[in-house]
């Protein structure tokens, strides 16, 4: 792993709970105002999948579940194990939407 992606996934990890509180403070906007709130995990790439720390990713799912319900298609699948679908690790292609 390079230094940036290193650097980058710390700031994140560090932020997770300001990061919530902001998707908290975000449905609350939303609440007040009747707007619907969708939030979504995206399909990952099988290599981008396994190289994210899976048990952090649990946890902040489980934090968030707290906070909104969310559409989770983060999972290992004929879609995300199959390169054909992807035009590259983080870009899907439009057939895989369907």
């Amino acid at each position: 792993m390079n230094y940036f992606k290193i650097k980058s996934y710390i700031n994140i990890v560090n932020r997770i709970d300001k990061i919530l509180e902001e998707i908290n403070e975000i449905k609350k906007l939303c609440e007040k105002n009747s707007i619907n709130l969708v939030v979504v995990f995206l399909p990952l790439q099988k290599n981008t999948y396994l190289a994210n720390n899976l048990k952090y990713l649990k946890e902040v799912k489980s934090k968030l579940s707290l906070i909104t319900d969310y559409w989770d298609f983060v999972e290992l699948n004929e879609y995300t194990e199959n390169e054909y679908y992807w035009y590259e690790n983080s870009h899907y292609r439009p057939m895989v939407e369907m």
